[in-house]
């Protein structure tokens, strides 16, 4: 049997990470896992390229360059024949625009830029631009797979705001490598961890780090065309602020282990990986009360602290850097709901009912 997952390789972050982990499972299932992407090599001996297209995406390009990249990547993949696979995951639809018989949605991606967190279209004129047009119809009869509850919901709310009539099937979370929880010396530190990008808050994230004073680390993937904005965030950070881009693995654990608190300030965020992971180390995690942290992670306060306003921040800050050892567990102990084996589980039966349907 074969699997084919869809998904741009050259942009890092973890969308890329989490395609890795899709091929790992399809292979535990029993498939043979191939690659339709961006890149010819680079990604392991394991994960083979059946498909390789012309396609790089770089932050803040103009958005009419970036309209016309999907076109010409859309008239490549008209072209790309994957009848011969059992099972093919489409892991980036909003770019990738050929259907999957999963179609994994992070967030309501077709329409990101012009919606608000709540899913409210703050900017009619593009939508409506592109159903009219409709590129995205080649998903009518669809089958979504959301990544959160969170985005279930935006979703049911905007599939039909573009002209799909589509399936949307359960919430597989993205997972991690869950560990058993063991004590960690904590010091008085915040962390920042994500795409060092504009869309994350990373300013923000230097400027409410600066009005604390508090020793804060932001760290996380710098991609092509962002290299000016996290030269602007260093410049922009005082003494009690570290900027750290591209940071491996092993720097980002050490990270997670030392220190007390993780911060996010993106209210659109989708899912947040990186605050499950921290929360797994005992970080506890400070969210705007929306998007997928709020509602699918941190389970509106039951894991964690909210906050509505920026100027909420060094308060609640405050009370993280207080919470002991039994508070710390039970946050570490609750992200047993994104292991491994929660989501293999989960995978398998989508793939049993989506295969199943077809025969």
């Amino acid at each position: 049997m074969k699997a084919l997952i869809i998904q741009d390789m050259k942009r890092l972050g973890g969308g890329r990470r989490s395609s890795f982990i899709f091929a790992d499972v399809f292979r535990e299932m029993g498939y043979d896992a191939y690659f339709l992407t961006n890149l010819d090599g680079g990604i392991g001996e394991k994960n083979r390229v059946a498909f390789k297209v012309d396609y790089e995406f770089r932050e803040n390009e103009p958005m009419l360059s970036s309209f016309y990249k999907i076109l010409k990547l859309k008239r490549q993949l008209k072209k790309v024949n994957v009848s011969e696979y059992d099972i093919t995951l489409n892991h980036h639809p909003n770019v990738f625009i050929i259907k999957g018989d999963v179609n994994v949605l992070h967030g309501f991606s077709f329409l990101d830029p012009w919606i608000d967190e709540n899913g409210n279209i703050i900017k009619k004129i593009p939508p409506v631009g592109l159903k009219m047009i409709n590129i995205y119809g080649e998903y009518n009869g669809g089958f979504f797979t959301p990544n959160s509850r969170y985005t279930a919901a935006l979703a049911r709310k905007l599939l039909p705001e573009m002209g799909i009539e589509g399936k949307i099937g359960d919430v597989l979370h993205p997972p991690i490598l869950y560990r058993q929880y063991e004590h960690c010396e904590k010091k008085r530190q915040m962390i920042v961890i994500g795409r060092l990008n504009w869309s994350k808050g990373m300013e923000d994230a230097v400027n409410i780090a600066n009005s604390t004073g508090e020793k804060t680390i932001i760290a996380g993937f710098m991609n092509k065309g962002d290299e000016e904005y996290v030269e602007s965030l260093k410049r922009r950070a005082g003494d009690s602020v570290e900027i750290r881009p591209n940071i491996s693995e092993d720097e980002k654990k050490a990270l997670m282990m030392e220190s007390s608190t993780i911060i996010s300030l993106n209210r659109k965020e989708n899912f947040g990986i990186s605050t499950v992971e921290a929360m797994n180390y005992g970080c506890v995690p400070i969210v705007p009360k929306s998007g997928g942290q709020w509602i699918d992670i941190v389970e509106e306060g039951k894991y964690g602290l909210g906050f509505s306003d920026y100027g909420e921040i060094p308060e609640l800050a405050g009370k993280s850097f207080e919470c002991g050892e039994k508070e710390r567990r039970r946050i570490a102990e609750s992200v047993e709901r994104f292991s491994m084996q929660v989501f293999t589980a989960k995978l398998k039966k989508i793939v049993e009912n989506v295969t199943a349907s077809r025969r």
